[in-house]
Order: structure tokens, then sequence, then C-alpha cells
């Protein structure tokens, strides 16, 4: 992802072109599982990304349209620094990435338990083919989504919001394996709701901390690695995780989507509540540093609309302080 913002000045080009990539190799790392068996279909996947790798060399360094940067040297960049707002999306990311796991580690598994087959049984067998089809169908989606990202994103009103409404997507599509529900409503939700949202905390928070105002492209490695951390974190957590849970519920894996779903939101909430309370305190402490520049009649009617647009806890727009000035 750093790379592919070093080569394009636009970070919502950089976006979509990240989330169609991941949705092509996914949809041609299922199509190598369902055509070869186990062993055959690593050394495909090994042959692709050789192919891949190959291709960066082969290709020219710089093209139309693509960013120059100038060479830093060593030990003169800047100290990073994090913007406003990082920690938040770094948690959101986190959170997504464990639904993620946990559905990418037991989707097959989970949709065979819902349908009450038993493992080694013909209907498990079948149970098995049936959502790994699902998951085909999931692919595709995911690909298409990943061009439309960026219009997701400005439908949902902005990066954060996007990643609340990617985590709420996360939480009903887990929750809907329960047997309450009948198969083609968790159908549905594996198909098209959830690959949607599996595009989102994979590259919308890196889209956020380009356009940030005091984002400096002399630290997009290191910022890109921080919010891989996350990444990495769920996984961990995941891995050591998800196993005793299920044990704890008989080797339930539904038990584990439905706790990982109520973890999610869990998760999301704080994050949402967080969101507001510091834009309410940005929005009245800027009012206060403002209003000795102003009019009495326009400090009133100005100050008077902060508050009160503050008070919808709209989590859109934490930028920094010298925006916040210049839009008052």
């Amino acid at each position: 992802r750093a790379a592919m913002n070093d080569a394009f000045l636009d970070p919502e080009v950089s976006e979509w072109r990240c989330a169609v990539g991941g949705g092509v190799g996914k949809l041609v790392a299922l199509l190598c599982v369902v055509a070869f068996d186990s062993q055959k279909a690593f050394f495909a996947t090994a042959v692709v990304m050789l192919s891949a790798t190959m291709i960066q060399f082969l290709a020219p360094s710089a093209s139309e349209g693509c960013a120059e940067l100038a060479p830093v040297a060593v030990g003169q960049d800047k100290a990073a620094t994090v913007p406003p707002g990082f920690a938040a999306m770094w948690v959101l990311m986190f959170s997504g990435s464990l639904s993620m796991c946990t559905m990418s580690f037991g989707a097959t598994s989970a949709w065979a338990e819902r349908q009450g087959a038993e493992p080694g049984t013909p209907e498990f067998d079948l149970a098995v083919k049936v959502s790994s089809g699902l998951l085909m169908g999931s692919a595709v989606v995911f690909t298409i989504a990943g061009r439309a990202l960026p219009t997701i994103v400005g439908l949902c009103g902005g990066p954060e919001r996007a990643l609340l409404a990617a985590q709420a997507a996360f939480s009903l599509s887990l929750a809907s394996f329960t047997s309450v529900l009948p198969a083609v409503v968790t159908g549905a939700f594996l198909v098209l709701i959830y690959p949607v949202a599996y595009q989102v905390p994979m590259n919308v928070a890196f889209t956020w901390l380009e356009k940030q105002p005091d984002f400096s492209p002399e630290q997009r490695g290191r910022m890109t690695g921080w919010f891989n951390s996350s990444i990495a974190a769920a996984q961990i957590v995941a891995a050591i995780g998800l196993g005793p849970v299920a044990a704890m519920f008989g080797g339930s894996l539904v038990a584990v989507f439905g706790g990982t779903a109520l973890l999610g939101g869990g998760i999301a909430s704080c994050v949402a509540v967080q969101l507001c309370l510091r834009r309410r305190i940005v929005m009245h402490v800027q009012c206060r540093l403002d209003s000795s520049q102003m009019p009495d009649g326009q400090k009133s009617l100005e100050c008077q609309e902060a508050v009160s647009n503050h008070d919808q806890c709209d989590t859109e727009g934490l930028d920094s302080t010298s925006s916040r000035r210049a839009e008052l």
C-alpha cells in the first residue's frame, strides 16, 4: 500500500487500485483451491506470486501521472507525527481485522454447523462445498466493491463513519450464522455484505492518513507499518483465543462468531463515543479561541451553529486545529 501511494498522487486512486488488486488476488487464490489439491494449490500460488514480483522488476520505474519523491538522506527524515484520531482508526482496524480473521478461519465449518451437519458425513462435505461456492461469490463482490470503495466511503460520510459502518456489517454477518435465521439470509450476508465491509478496514485508514493536513510522504512507510500492526495484533488474538473460546462452548464455532460480533460491536461503540466527545471538546475550545476575533452578532451565530452541529455527535472530519480555525 505504501508503494502504491508513492506511485500515485491521488490517495483515492491508490485506495481503489489496492482494493481491486486485493480482490483479484483473493479470487485467484480461491480458484487455485477449487481447481487443485492442497499441495498443487500452494505451488500454483507460489508461481503467481513469483510472476507478480518479476513484473515489478520489468515495469518502468516511473510513468506519466506518477508522483516523484525526492530522496531523503539517512538520519534527516522528520520525526513521526501521529495525527489526531490515529488511535481511533487503529482500534477500528484491529476490530475489523479480528472479525475478518474469525470469519476467514471458520466460515466453512460454521456454515456446516448451522446446517446441523456432523464432520465426516456426506452432509458435512456438501455443506463445505456450498459455503466454498458462497465464498467464491464473495470474492467477486469483494473485487467489484474495491473499485467502488471511494464512492462507498463518501456515501458513509467519511473514513471514520465508513469504519464504524463496516464493523456493524461485520457483526451482523457473524451473527447471521445462528440457526435461528434462514440459510438464505446467512448466505446473503456472506456474499453481499461481508465482502464490502472487508474492503474498508483494509484500505480506508491509509487514505485517511494521506489526507491529514500535517502528513509527510517521508513517513508513509512508517505510518503504514503502524497501521498494519493492528492487523497482526488481530491475527495473534484470533490464533490464540478462538480455539479456547470454542472449547468453552463445546466446540461451537457459531458461538465464537456470536462472541466476536458482540466484541466488535462493543469496541466500535466505544470508539464512536470517544469520537463524539473529542469532536465536542474541539468545537467548544475552538469557538472560544476565535470568539474574540468576531463581531458580537457573528460570534453568537457561528458559535451557536458550531455547538448545535456538534451536539449531533457527528464523527466526521476530525481534522487538525488549523483546519478548524480556517472553517470557522
